[in-house]
């Protein structure tokens, strides 16, 4: 088999628009790993955020989250790397956004962090029902200022900042990439996610496979976001989603349908049966 590790990523990819896997997405990547094919999940999320879409996958491996920031075994608990956001351009980071007035999450491992005193008032937060809702997986605090998130101790591993105008990204994203010591990706189209230097999807993917003693011809990757370029540039056979940007598309072998026509189980039973049907001829 050619083909021997799927990643998929998660948001726009592997869930629709209603947040949810489609069934024909399940059903495909159990019969492929039924056949032996490994799956893993590289996601912009936190890996616990992952933790209920991998079960229902029922895919046993690690999750590779924050864009490949960690990789833990979320079942099990075991950590497996978890690389966190130095202390200088955290600080960097911390005082730009309070200089402009905004409040972006700042992730620990199995924590949330915020400076904004009305992060969970509606009235004041566009954002407060998504921080509630992130308030069930993780536990979310609301904290004065860096100087007590640093006594804490907790290792911040991600920051994310979401806008309600996605034509503030870039020029937002342009300042941001100017603080040494950092990676800044757009997660989606109406947010950012800030990860120490050096670190993307594609380095996690890689350093995954190869543990593995799986070859980048031998990978498949799935995606749709500017986040997922990294693992698409990568891999053997790059998969953009229908709903992709045109840059994303544009770096990809396959396009396939989209994430409400359950693109990924399009994608790889066509990838597959190809496959099959190449070993079946010789």
């Amino acid at each position: 088999m050619q083909y021997k590790l799927v990643a998929i990523d998660i948001d726009g990819t592997l869930l629709n628009s209603r947040n949810e896997i489609p069934a024909e997405n399940v059903q495909t990547i159990r019969e492929l790993r039924q056949r032996g094919v490994r799956f893993v999940v590289v996601t912009g999320r936190p890996d616990i955020m992952a933790r209920e879409y991998v079960n229902t996958l029922g895919i046993s491996a690690p999750i590779l989250g924050c864009n490949g920031a960690t990789m833990r075994d979320v079942v099990s608990g075991e950590t497996y790397y978890c690389k966190s956001i130095p202390l200088q351009p955290l600080t960097e980071l911390y005082n730009y956004f309070q200089t402009a007035g905004l409040y972006p999450r700042y992730y620990g491992l199995d924590k949330v962090y915020s400076f904004n005193p009305h992060e969970f008032d509606e009235q004041r937060n566009p954002f407060a029902h998504f921080s509630k809702q992130l308030s069930r997986h993780m536990e979310f605090k609301v904290i004065a200022g860096i100087d007590e998130l640093l006594a804490s101790g907790e290792k911040i591993i991600k920051l994310m900042y979401p806008v309600s105008d996605q034509t503030l990204l870039e020029p937002l994203q342009q300042q941001l990439r100017l603080i040494d010591g950092v990676e800044v990706f757009r997660a989606s189209k109406l947010s950012l996610d800030i990860v120490a230097g050096g670190i993307s999807k594609g380095v996690a993917l890689l350093d995954y496979a190869f543990s593995l003693g799986i070859d980048r011809s031998e990978l498949v990757a799935i995606g749709d976001s500017e986040n997922d370029l990294s693992m698409l540039q990568a891999v053997g056979l790059p998969v953009a989603m229908g709903n992709a940007s045109d840059g994303v598309k544009s770096v990809c072998a396959l396009v396939t349908a989209s994430n409400d026509d359950a693109g990924v189980s399009r994608a790889l039973r066509e990838i597959f049966a190809m496959e099959r049907l190449i070993a079946e001829r010789f």
